[in-house]
């Protein structure tokens, strides 16, 4: 939900607030038979290795997510300032459990236990300003804007598919009108800041 005051006729204040969403799925996991052949082959340990079972259910968190803004409006551009809040310190683990998965072993059967990834993740911040420019009254509107942006997934936790760095942005749009018709344009360039990972804590889980 969300509040917009506008307490003269050329500045506005407004704020939201999305509240944290719990993920509960289920799905299926699926076993490369291939690749259990291929161990069974080439190791002797694991010659009467199987897994019986797919169903799984995954459970995790989205963040709680504040927004904060204010305009200040004049006779042909205005100036907007944001910051957006966001709580990722409940997503610090991703478990996936198996429901009635057997793994089969060197002759003994047990549950295939809880997959935990640890996330660990903290917390998000964003500032953001921008522009709307009416160069030609009704006709052109040209817009810009910057923004700022921290990772809220930690150094250790980075891997090759989960690339999260501080963001710098620069935002640029057109919309041209004519009657009842417009076309608008945008373009957004992201630069992500180079980090150097040392210890990582990430895992990758192959069954």
């Amino acid at each position: 939900f969300g509040v917009l005051a506008t307490p003269t006729r050329f500045l506005e204040f407004g704020a939201s607030l999305k509240l944290p969403v719990v993920v509960r799925g289920v799905g299926t996991l699926t076993v490369n038979e291939s690749d259990l052949a291929t161990l069974r082959a080439t190791q002797s340990t694991l010659a009467d290795l199987a897994i019986s079972g797919n169903q799984v259910s995954l459970n995790f968190e989205m963040p709680l997510v504040v927004r904060a803004g204010v305009r200040v409006k004049f006779p042909r551009f205005d100036v907007e300032a944001d910051y957006v809040f966001e709580r990722w310190t409940g997503f610090r683990r991703l478990e996936i459990i198996p429901k009635n998965i057997n793994v089969t072993l060197l002759g003994t059967t047990s549950p295939l236990p809880t997959i935990v990834q640890d996330r660990n993740y903290g917390d998000g911040h964003s500032v953001r300003i921008g522009s709307d420019i009416e160069a030609v009254p009704d006709v052109l509107t040209l817009r810009l804007g910057a923004f700022y942006e921290s990772p809220a997934v930690p150094t250790a936790s980075l891997n090759v598919s989960l690339v999260e760095t501080p963001k710098f942005g620069l935002t640029l749009g057109a919309t041209w009108r004519h009657r009842w018709f417009s076309v608008t344009a945008a373009y957004v360039y992201v630069h992500l800041t180079e980090t150097q990972v040392l210890g990582s804590t990430s895992r990758q889980t192959n069954l």
